[in-house]
């Protein structure tokens, strides 16, 4: 186990071989980020943050469906209230203080990801190295939270908690409303690609399927298809109240996704919705639990 975190370190080091020195800042960084991705341990540390994903979208899809059944969940239905739930619970400081770690492993795990340079053949395009440090730094932030949350201090969350703050400051600026509406569009635009993706992506691509049974594959298969397209949906129900709020010029009109999903509750129609992206959010929190056994990290 020595042995294997002393490789860890040196591979993140770029202390591997006599040849870096050779190569340039960011051949060395491209090559000790493979090094790492490769490293039995960082796989570890890989496994560990897919299970912390799943804790929390389990627990923001229970909250979802409280909403549904009862107009008010007992906590905010988004991340930040899934971690004031936790922190409720019998021995939640110390399941809090694992699920920081595991969210600092993911986003370490994203990050390296982000970072290494593949095999000819296996290419990843620059969107998507993007997205990785997008997802890398979000999780940082999650991480937080937590640990504020821990140290008895309430987060200050960012546009997704504070909205109309958010809103309140794009409209001050010129052409505020046209700036607002073109950020909610982007937002939109990002919501119905990720439910175009997760509808269109081969899953086995990124998972075992060898070690994996028929039933499980399937369940890995749809978990993701539509955990994915529910998460999509959530995205877009956020742009949607920030478009409101451009065209309106009213910042009051933008709405966190918690209270998005609460405004659904008064309806039938709502109420099947948010039934329906509380069952996703578990889903994605299954499939997450699926790539933390079988994901070919």
């Amino acid at each position: 186990m020595t042995t294997r975190i002393g490789d860890l370190a040196n591979a993140l080091l770029g202390t591997d071989s006599d040849s870096d020195t050779e190569r340039s800042g960011t051949d060395k960084v491209e090559h000790g980020a493979e090094a790492v991705r490769h490293n039995p341990v960082f796989r570890g540390f890989a496994r560990v943050g897919l299970l912390a994903r799943a804790v929390v979208y389990l627990v923001v899809g229970g909250l979802v469906l409280d909403i549904a059944a009862s107009g008010r969940g007992p906590a905010q239905a988004d991340s930040e209230g899934a971690f004031a739930e936790i922190g409720r619970q019998p021995a939640g400081t110390e399941i809090l203080g694992l699920l920081a770690a595991g969210l600092a492993a993911y986003a370490v795990w994203r990050f390296v990801e982000a970072c290494s340079r593949r095999p000819r053949g296996q290419q990843i395009s620059p969107w998507t190295r993007g997205g990785w440090f997008a997802i890398s730094a979000l999780y940082v932030g999650l991480c937080v939270s937590v640990v504020q949350l821990m140290a008895g201090s309430s987060a200050n969350g960012g546009p997704a908690q504070h909205p109309s703050s958010f809103a309140t400051s794009v409209l001050h600026f010129f052409l505020g409303p046209v700036l607002l509406g073109l950020i909610a569009t982007a937002i939109a635009v990002g919501g119905i690609a990720l439910v175009i993706w997760g509808v269109r992506h081969d899953y086995a691509k990124s998972l075992e399927t060898e070690k994996m049974s028929k039933p499980t594959r399937s369940v890995a298969r749809w978990s993701g298809i539509i955990g994915n397209a529910s998460r999509g949906v959530a995205v877009a129900l956020v742009a949607w109240s920030l478009f409101g709020s451009a065209v309106s010029d009213n910042p009051d009109r933008a709405k966190s996704l918690d209270a998005a999903l609460h405004m659904l509750a008064g309806s039938l129609p709502g109420a099947v919705l948010l039934v329906a992206v509380g069952a996703g959010f578990l889903s994605f929190g299954l499939h997450s639990i699926i790539e933390a056994r079988f994901g070919r990290v």
